[in-house]
């Protein structure tokens, strides 16, 4: 049984690719008890679990956490070798999401209260640190706690949405079992085809709505799936709504035509070591 007389804390493990897991968990505290938030003494946070954690500390938006995440995969996606390619930059991806996403004042709110895990690279011993004197070295550490994720190229924004929900049920269950739901009837909010970005702003008529489930249904959307996205709050529905929605282009297309791919992974050995040489002398 889960003590609140007692100080508590919250603890975000490193899960590579699975960060999207962590969000899950996360937006279920926000939307189911916010105060564990609040009156947690630290929040700590290792490798990709540091996102999730600086973005409850901070008081980030975790929508655009969640878009973050699913901007990378899709990045890591556009290259043959996936996030091992050399022109794949998983930092400067990670850093340009904390810049445009942490509030100014992140380091002040964070300072004191985040802890993140890091190893020292002159020794190898573990280092916590926990004090931030400005926003840009709050994103210097939480950028080189990133792993390569190696395996988020495979990983389609359908199964995030999956491995999203999975989050937030396994977290809500963990409420339920200990008593710890602010309400007693804990509800998800609005259904997604009440809330989804897809739908038009007006549905005058019982037809025109039909007519408009009848259309998405037929392009198989995903995201109207409530065994995918059923159990996350609106705002995150929204962010799989839209990364649904999204349509390739013309050189995304292309370049999945099985000839261009049968062509480009035989060029590699030629290619590779220019764009290699590109990637090193860039940085």
């Amino acid at each position: 049984m889960f003590d609140l007389t007692k100080e508590w804390n919250l603890s975000f493990a490193g899960c590579g690719f699975l960060g999207i897991y962590h969000i899950g968990v996360a937006s279920c505290l926000l939307e189911q008890a916010p105060y564990l938030i609040k009156g947690a003494t630290k929040i700590y946070g290792a490798s990709a679990g540091s996102l999730s954690a600086s973005m409850l500390a901070s008081q980030a938006s975790i929508a655009k956490c969640c878009e973050d995440v699913i901007e990378t995969a899709k990045e890591a996606r556009k290259r043959n070798l996936g996030p091992l390619h050399p022109s794949f930059n998983l930092v400067k991806v990670i850093r340009s999401g904390l810049e445009r996403d942490l509030p100014t004042d992140a380091h002040t709110l964070a300072s004191g209260r985040l802890c993140v895990s890091l190893t020292r690279v002159s020794d190898g011993q573990n280092v916590i640190v926990s004090e931030f004197k400005s926003k840009e070295e709050l994103i210097q550490v939480s950028v080189p706690t990133q792993p390569t994720w190696a395996a988020i190229h495979k990983t389609y924004p359908k199964i995030m949405a999956e491995i999203c929900q999975s989050g937030y049920k396994d977290a809500l269950r963990f409420l339920e079992e200990n008593h710890l739901l602010k309400l007693e009837c804990p509800t998800a909010g609005p259904n997604l085809s009440e809330a989804a970005c897809c739908k038009p702003i007006a549905m005058e008529t019982t037809k025109n709505w039909m007519f408009w489930r009848l259309r998405v249904l037929r392009k198989q959307h995903w995201c109207l799936d409530e065994q995918i996205v059923d159990n996350l709050p609106t705002q995150l529905k929204k962010v799989f709504c839209e990364a649904c929605q999204q349509k390739p282009g013309l050189y995304a297309q292309v370049s999945e035509m099985l000839p261009v791919r049968v062509a480009s992974y035989m060029l590699l050995p030629c290619t590779l070591p220019v764009v290699s040489a590109y990637s090193v002398g860039k940085r």
